[in-house]
């Protein structure tokens, strides 16, 4: 039985005991031979909840079978990709599991994406949700609904049910019973007391996107004087991963690109926010297995981990191509000069001017220390661009191309698109890949108050269309997206919705930012517009 199955018992008792108050006021009012007003109203409210959990049965188990898994598998049929990538192989083809339909993807286009994310229910306590206020003293916020992010994850709130009305036989705690329940997400309460001795309660609120099941547990928390939890999402939940991946094939995103912290990043990582490691590579396999389900193919972001030097590259590299290098997910780049036909793998190294230019030499030189130009494990090395040497620097030390990551234009020089062109020009004289980065916009207010310079409105999504068509006028060989799921930057184009929550830490109400007057799939469906726009063959039949 899932977890999804043990939830879903809330509602299934609810409704049981219902159909028990129910049958107690009738028999009730059998015996003393009178049909009040108050046991009219009481037996009203207990049918009614009845009803309304029995539909929270139903509803609950078709979310827990099918909300995060409703499509899964790679398209039946993908057109050859254009030069410089690889297509989904017959043996994808023949290992996936076909749904119906599937959007089709454009392999030139890539998404910086997090699995970095855990929480109590999956991995036994919050990771990362919990992000430190990056300032002298700052403190880590608690998870649930009070996360370090300035927007919050539609996969975070809870996916069914909107109305509940139950009965509840105490009424001395009203006013700590609504503070709770409009901390937790309700937007309407209505409270109805009737003359019953007992004052009987009739609570009636409308939750957004959130569960029936929850709501219930929440009333019933609230009368034992226990905290309610609102959980978000876990990178290592299947159904997370699957319904993420739905989402890249919707917004017409070929390639994720994975953020990757060394091999042993369980036990060690550099942005380890009291979370106990955040198990990028623990996770890459299973992300990678479902992938392949839906015709995404991966490629690593090889971020700078404690310890980060040419011999350690160079070893995960080797790693890398020996663990994975077979796996049918992983992206590989084409080059006429390959002597494997089927390309290499690619490597994004971000923050590489951390590292000098003679150390990365040591490894994308031919004749470096640790070269692995020519062995069975080279890869397509991409450095970061940040300032306005490294293009230069970059292709002294040998690598394959340069990318900008950032999502706020203007913040280096790199991620300044009026310089975009230029390093177009500069890559294709050298014979490398440009590779820009683009965003819906920058809010990292939570995390970083200092940071105000560097936010960037949405603009109703007219931010985005700027940057992209920048991308797309530098001829790249490739657009990244940064980012389909960084929350603590505010770059996500992962749905979003409209959430208050009492701030644990400072107090008060926080009210997250969110896509305005658009639907929470918005960025979802104008990145594939854009997408469309750019390379209309990999998305016409």
């Amino acid at each position: 039985m899932t977890s999804g199955s043990f939830d879903c018992l809330t509602p299934y008792f609810s409704f049981l005991l219902s159909c028990g108050g129910a049958a107690f006021t009738l028999l009730r009012a059998r015996r003393r031979a009178k049909f009040t007003a108050p046991a009219r109203l009481l037996l009203f409210g207990f049918l009614f909840w009845g009803v309304i959990s029995l539909y929270g049965v139903f509803t609950c188990l078709d979310t827990s079978t099918s909300a995060a898994s409703q499509i899964m598998a790679s398209p039946s049929k993908e057109r050859r990709p254009a030069a410089r990538q690889t297509a989904p192989s017959a043996k994808d083809a023949a290992s996936a599991v076909k749904p119906a339909t599937l959007p089709r993807v454009s392999y030139r286009a890539m998404s910086f994406y997090y699995s970095w994310y855990g929480n109590p229910r999956v991995d036994g306590k919050y990771i990362h949700w919990n992000h430190k206020v990056l300032v002298a003293g700052g403190k880590s916020f608690p998870g649930g609904g009070d996360i370090g992010a300035d927007f919050y994850p539609q996969l975070g709130a809870y996916r069914c049910g909107m109305v509940l009305v139950g009965t509840l036989l105490r009424s001395d705690s009203c006013a700590s019973i609504l503070k709770i329940l409009r901390r937790n997400g309700a937007v309407a309460v209505v409270f109805v007391c009737s003359t019953l001795q007992a004052r009987g309660l009739l609570v009636v609120f409308r939750l957004q996107r959130q569960n029936f099941y929850s709501a219930q547990r929440t009333m019933y928390r609230v009368l034992l004087g226990t905290t309610v939890e609102t959980y978000v999402a876990s990178s290592n939940d299947p159904a997370t991963i699957r319904a993420h991946m739905r989402m890249h094939r919707e917004a017409g995103i070929g390639v994720m690109v994975l953020s990757w912290w060394g091999r042993d990043d369980f036990v060690r990582t550099s942005l380890d926010f009291s979370s106990g490691g955040s198990k990028t590579d623990f996770n890459m396999r299973k992300i990678m297995d479902i992938a392949t389900e839906y015709g995404i193919k991966v490629a690593f972001h090889v971020e700078p981990y404690e310890g980060r030097s040419a011999q350690s590259i160079a070893d995960d590299a080797k790693y890398i191509q020996l663990e994975y290098g077979e796996h049918p997910a992983l992206f590989r780049h084409v080059d006429r000069n390959d002597a494997d036909s089927r390309g290499r793998p690619v490597l994004f190294f971000y923050d590489s001017y951390k590292l000098g230019e003679s150390e990365w030499a040591k490894v994308f030189d031919r004749n470096g220390a640790f070269s692995v130009r020519g062995k069975p494990w080279d890869v397509v090395a991409i450095g970061h661009i940040v300032n306005a040497g490294d293009a230069a620097a970059i292709r002294r030390a040998g690598l394959d191309g340069f990318y900008t990551y950032f999502a706020t234009d203007g913040f280096t020089y790199g991620s300044s698109t009026g310089n975009w062109n230029t390093f177009h020009e500069e890559a294709v004289r050298h014979g490398l890949l440009f590779i820009p980065s683009v965003g819906p916009g920058y809010a990292d207010m939570r995390i970083r108050p200092f940071n105000r310079a560097n936010q960037r409105s949405r603009e109703g999504g007219a931010y985005y269309r700027r940057m992209m068509q920048a991308a797309i006028s530098s001829r790249a060989d490739y657009i990244t997206i940064t980012s389909f799921n960084e929350w603590h930057e505010g770059t996500q184009i992962e749905p979003a919705v409209r959430k208050r929550v009492e701030q644990t830490a400072t107090g008060g109400v926080f009210q997250y930012q969110d896509y305005g007057d658009k639907d929470p799939s918005y960025y979802l469906q104008l990145t594939r517009e854009l997408l469309r726009g750019w390379v209309p063959e990999d998305f016409n039949l």
